[in-house]
């Protein structure tokens, strides 16, 4: 911007027509499906809690699932974003961006179609996307059972 332009030029006019994005198919949806569940698969091995995945297609324009997950620590947060984006990656899916990894409390990676978002889980209640999301479907992801207590003690 140059120093004589005016900040109003920035901004579309109101009765401009806004362009509708293109609707994903059904086999775009079920791609996406499978990057969300590979992904949520990720966090659960990266020991992230509460891992859910939300279908928004029906609401959002901008993507098709959302993963949500929490971790305990800074470092586990990283760790968990970086497994995620491997996973994608694995199966033919680089992140378009991701934010966060070096603030605290949350790391949102964007694969288009699906929207990552793993919070320390004080962040998490306060921004509270499941509440904001809650009509949106909830994909069954089951995560693998945690070691029990024998399986912890022949470890070490």
């Amino acid at each position: 911007m140059t120093p004589d332009q005016d900040t109003h030029d920035l901004y579309i006019e109101p009765d401009s027509p806004r362009p509708q994005p293109a609707r994903a198919s059904e086999a775009d949806r079920k791609r996406a499906k499978e990057l969300a569940l590979a992904i949520a698969e990720a966090l659960d091995e990266a020991k992230c809690e509460d891992i859910i995945v939300l279908g928004v297609h029906e609401f959002s324009q901008i993507t098709d699932f959302i993963v949500i997950a929490s971790g305990a620590s800074e470092r586990q947060l990283r760790t968990a974003a970086h497994k995620a984006m491997d996973a994608g990656e694995a199966i033919g899916h680089n992140p378009y961006n991701k934010e966060g990894e070096h603030t605290v409390g949350w790391v949102v990676i964007d694969f288009i179609d699906v929207m990552v978002h793993v919070f320390e889980p004080h962040t998490r209640a306060l921004y509270d996307l499941e509440m904001l999301w809650g009509d949106a479907e909830r994909v069954p992801f089951i995560p693998k059972a945690p070691p029990s207590a024998s399986d912890q003690s022949e470890d070490a």
